[in-house]
């Protein structure tokens, strides 16, 4: 399936479409459509039916709305690539951070350098650490300008990383959010046009090819089972089959909500942990944020059963009585899944306020 690629062009990105001549034919060749948003603000209207949001090095920085449907986009199973430059936010007057915080990493207000292994210039140094990812095969070097990466938890992994020599040392200048589909670059050269540091030179070609074969895989991992449910020639479509493939959603989503269920826990575990050692900022981020994350899943597999019902019942008559005893009790266990959710999220408010208050 083709995917579609948002170009982030409405807030002064150093990455522009005019610089991106090679990198767009090379999406183009992986059936990747791209598209530049050149209109503020972003809204999740705008972006809801595409599949990947490029950022490359804003100098605009997002206001609150923006953040939210970024989040929204995520949160709904898509991929977001956040790419800073030299300096991070402080230098290009940008506020990726705001939105790379939810994902476990952030820009460095630097710049990597490296006076023994570097192209041309100490400011353009070599890449030759890799972390084991299929990001990384058949790499051996690539050309670099950006800053490094500071990762905020575990679950973010780093993937490109500076040498012994470089400063920083052993600093990730690229990381991937494994709970989210969100990738972090600390340089947008790689994509351009430049012909030092950008897509021709060494293996950075390689790179921007394994790094969306990388995403194309993913996708199709996330969204392989629901196609097989749902993806049915009309002609084929009788009730039997509407039925049998309905019951079969029912479960899928069914131990996707268990699933969910689970992470509800993890919410309550991670955010009670850092209300107890007083890290109380970062705890009422979290528990907004992973709030959202955690509403929008739920609500996008009701969906997908909502819809499905609908336009089964519709094609049906006999259809809602043969399935309604399922039906019910899917939203049972979609609605006991809410409650919970919600009730952690007021729990958890109301200690942190506690422990605020006493601190």
């Amino acid at each position: 399936m083709n995917l579609r690629l948002i170009l982030e062009q409405s807030h002064g990105e150093f990455l522009t479409v005019e610089k991106t001549a090679m990198f767009q034919t090379l999406l183009a060749e992986m059936e990747i459509v791209v598209f530049p948003l050149i209109d503020s603000p972003i809204t999740f209207e705008k972006i809801k039916d595409d599949h990947i949001l490029f950022i490359g090095c804003p100098s605009i920085p997002f206001d609150d709305s923006e953040i939210s449907a970024i989040l929204q986009f995520v949160g709904e199973g898509n991929f977001l690539i956040l790419i800073s430059g030299s300096g991070g936010d402080y230098a290009n007057n940008s506020n990726l951070n705001e939105i790379a915080r939810y994902y476990e990493f952030e820009f460095n207000p630097d710049y990597v350098e490296d006076e023994k292994h570097h192209h041309n210039f100490s400011r353009i140094p070599i890449i030759h650490k890799f972390k084991k990812n299929p990001i990384v095969k058949r790499l051996k070097k690539l050309v670099y300008a950006g800053c490094s990466i500071s990762i905020l938890d575990v679950s973010t992994i780093p993937i490109l990383l500076t040498d012994s020599d470089s400063i920083p040392v052993n600093s990730p200048v690229m990381a991937i959010s494994e709970k989210h589909s969100v990738i972090g670059i600390g340089g947008y050269a790689f994509f351009t046009d430049d012909p030092i540091s950008g897509i021709r030179a060494m293996d950075n070609i390689r790179f921007v090819y394994n790094l969306f074969e990388y995403i194309k895989s993913r996708f199709t991992k996330k969204v392989e089972d629901i196609e097989k449910v749902l993806i049915t020639k009309p002609k084929q479509l009788t009730f039997k089959v509407a039925k049998k493939q309905f019951n079969k959603l029912l479960t899928l989503n069914t131990e996707k909500v268990n699933e969910l269920g689970e992470k509800i826990d993890k919410y309550w575990e991670e955010c009670s942990a850092l209300i107890k050692v007083q890290k109380f900022d970062q705890a009422e981020q979290k528990i907004y944020s992973i709030y959202q994350e955690l509403l929008q899943s739920i609500d996008l597999v009701a969906s997908q059963i909502g819809n499905t019902f609908s336009e089964y019942n519709a094609l049906f008559p006999k259809f809602k009585g043969a399935v309604l005893n399922d039906f019910n009790k899917w939203y049972e266990a979609e609605a006991e899944t809410r409650s919970k959710l919600d009730m952690i999220r007021n729990n958890l408010k109301t200690i942190l306020k506690q422990e605020h208050t006493q601190a």
